[in-house]
């Protein structure tokens, strides 16, 4: 039998030694690997918490965003209650309104006034009226009486929209073809329009027109004739028949032409002259003639007493006494001899 050997401290045995007591370098190697799993666990577990963070915060905005419209809609859809406004609103609405009345109020007489200022410029000067007292510029600049233009003889004013134009030329010109008639027949024309007086005097030059021409900027004449319409000068012409005794140098209105044809208004203005026949002038307020006055009663009974006498004169054969005077003279002689 063999000798055991013996046995000192523990009895372990070498199996059992190198299971249980790895080498270092292999327990280092296994800490690290364990060291490293950790930390890759904790970086997903941060990424996981990073992720369901974000989702949480997106599907909170995204709440939120939807929050404010579905409450929107909820509120819209429940009837909403009058607000009644404070007494200052009432107040300064109430003053914008009499505002707005007051604005209407006058905006609505300026119309009326300027409606019933049309209507008086579109009537213009009736028949019989006398030339208004304005005084124009002449195309030489120099200032002219309206009133006085009939003084000395009569008038005819023609009046044009705007010089040396086609329509105004052949209307012009239509005067100036025929103005020794109306010289002949004691008539003075004169041109009228709305332009200054240089541009009528070159009117004048360029096609040789004799009479003078009569400068209104502002429309008076125009408008006191009734030829101002929104502005524009209507074509026309008016005679003004020579100023009578009595009538202060100022000529009757005795023809008007409103929109009348360039080449009919000269015609048509002689033609009216050469038929026109001046009134007999007025007595006592009104015309009379010799044939009138041979008929008219006598209101005095002079007439009646007449015929008596002639009766008793013819009777007496005597001859009949012109207004009785001297059949009483005759009596006065006989009782004087008796």
């Amino acid at each position: 039998m063999s000798a055991e050997a013996p046995v000192t401290g523990t009895d372990v045995s070498p199996t059992e030694d190198t299971m249980m007591a790895p080498p270092a370098a292999e327990e280092s190697a296994v800490a690290a690997s364990e060291d490293e799993q950790v930390e890759k666990d904790d970086d997903k577990t941060a990424e996981d918490g990073a992720e369901t963070k974000d989702k949480k915060t997106g599907a909170g905005k995204d709440k939120e965003a939807k929050a404010p419209s579905r409450r929107s809609t909820r509120i819209s859809s429940k009837p909403q209650s009058p607000v009644e406004p404070k007494e200052p609103a009432k107040t300064k609405r109430a003053a914008s309104t009499r505002k707005r009345a007051s604005d209407d109020n006058e905006e609505q007489a300026k119309s009326t006034k300027k409606a019933k200022s049309d209507s008086a410029s579109e009537a213009g000067l009736a028949l019989g009226s006398f030339l208004p007292d304005i005084t124009l510029k002449s195309e030489k600049e120099v200032d002219v009486e309206i009133s006085l233009l009939a003084k000395e003889k009569g008038v005819v004013l023609f009046l044009v929209p705007k010089a040396d134009t086609p329509g105004c030329t052949n209307q012009a010109c239509g005067f100036r073809d025929i103005y020794s008639e109306f010289t002949t027949a004691e008539y003075e024309v004169y041109c009228v329009s709305a332009d200054p007086p240089a541009a009528q005097s070159k009117w004048q030059d360029k096609k040789s027109l004799p009479y003078g021409l009569l400068s209104d900027p502002e429309r008076k004449l125009i408008s006191a004739l009734g030829a101002n319409d929104k502005g524009k000068t209507k074509r026309s012409h008016f005679v003004f028949a020579k100023a009578e005794d009595g009538a202060e140098g100022k000529g009757k209105l005795v023809e008007k032409k409103l929109g009348v044809k360039p080449v009919d208004s000269p015609k048509l203005a002689l033609d009216f002259i050469k038929g026109y026949v001046p009134e007999a002038p007025a007595t006592n307020g009104g015309t009379s003639t010799s044939i009138d006055a041979a008929e008219a009663p006598d209101t005095n009974g002079n007439a009646e007493e007449e015929e008596k006498s002639t009766e008793t004169a013819e009777v007496n054969g005597d001859a009949p006494a012109d207004n009785g005077t001297e059949d009483v003279a005759m009596e006065s002689v006989s009782a004087a001899v008796a």
